[in-house]
This record gives structure tokens, sequence and C-alpha cells, in this order.
């Protein structure tokens, strides 16, 4: 999906990114300069296969900056919805959440 969507004649308002790979990564930043509301979520902690715990911690909070990143998330629940996707998910900050993307 990823090449795909860039084909689309509108971007979607917002998305969600499944995996904090690189090509995880790079889909979701790129859809997130180009305006779309991204939130990504990863199970493993990893990111982007980065080993260094402190550039990898860096690199995380950079991409936090420009979207929502959660490498070790809880995603309870994805629905389609009327309007969408819901998501429920476990925020790090805010606890339990549910979304519609």
């Amino acid at each position: 999906m990823n090449d795909s969507l860039f084909e689309l004649p509108n971007l979607p308002a917002s998305v969600a990114v499944f995996g904090t790979g690189i090509v995880g990564l790079e889909l979701g930043q790129a859809l997130s300069r180009l305006g779309v509301r991204v939130r990504m979520f990863g199970r493993s902690g990893s990111l982007g296969g980065l080993a260094d715990q402190e550039i990898r911690d860096y690199a995380e909070q950079c991409f936090n900056e420009e979207f929502y990143l959660d490498t070790r998330s809880e995603v309870t629940d994805v629905s389609s919805v009327e309007d969408g996707v819901s998501i429920s998910f476990v925020d790090r900050d805010k606890g339990a959440l549910t979304e519609l993307i």
C-alpha cells in the first residue's frame, strides 16, 4: 500500500501506520509532511532497525515532534465504522483512548 497511497487523487485526513520499521517510518513521515494526521504504532520497542539506544531515543523524540509514535503500543481494537476506522489503544500518557482514523 505504501506506493499506491501516493497515487490517490486525495490524501486521507488521517492514517494509522502499524510497524515502526524503515518503511513505516518513511510512510508516516512523508504523509505527515503532506498534512495527513499520522498515528504510528509499534510493539517491540524497535525503531527503524536502530541498534544504538541513544540514537534510537533521539530519533523517537524527533519523530514524535512530527506525529504520534509509540514503539511499545497496546492496540486493543481496530474496527471499521461508517466514517473510517476506529482504533482503541493505550496511550502512554493519557491511558485508554479510542480515535477515529
